[in-house]
């Protein structure tokens, strides 16, 4: 079930930039949403593998342009850590607070797919009345789009 949600984390996040692309391009709380999206990967793929995060998980400020590479890059990422790592395994790790907690490696891929999700979700509500036919990212439409192998 990882591998599903990680595909599907994949998919939508390509649905948004590219409903956002059509649309006529980013506006600034889009942006700061998906750059949050994003940078929750870059964090969470550093944590399992023992590093700090670079940057926090709200102050990416990525370039539009580069969205897509990132997304095919954080899936690939993941691939890896689901072909290579214990989803067992547990991490230790200290949140954006300074908090320190543990969770397994299938817990957190777990956490990544729900995060995004809601965001997306958010995203979503508030770019609304740009589209005549908003995106949509639900689950269940992936695997009805993916077919049955998954």
């Amino acid at each position: 079930m990882l591998t599903t949600l990680i595909a599907h984390e994949h998919w939508a996040n390509h649905r948004i930039v590219d409903a956002m692309v059509q649309s006529g391009g980013w506006d600034d709380r889009s942006r700061v949403l998906f750059d949050h999206i994003l940078g929750a990967h870059t964090a969470w793929l550093a944590r399992i593998s023992g590093a700090d995060p670079e940057v926090g998980v709200w102050h990416a400020a990525l370039e539009p342009s580069t969205y897509p590479a990132r997304v095919d890059g954080y899936y690939e990422q993941w691939k890896r850590v689901l072909a290579f790592e214990d989803t067992e395994r547990a991490v230790a790790y200290t949140n954006v607070r300074g908090a320190r907690f543990t969770n397994t490696v299938g817990g957190i891929l777990l956490h990544v797919s729900m995060h995004g999700q809601y965001h997306r979700g958010q995203l979503i509500q508030q770019a609304r009345p740009r589209w005549d036919v908003a995106p949509s990212t639900d689950l269940i439409v992936f695997l009805r789009e993916s077919g049955p192998a998954l």
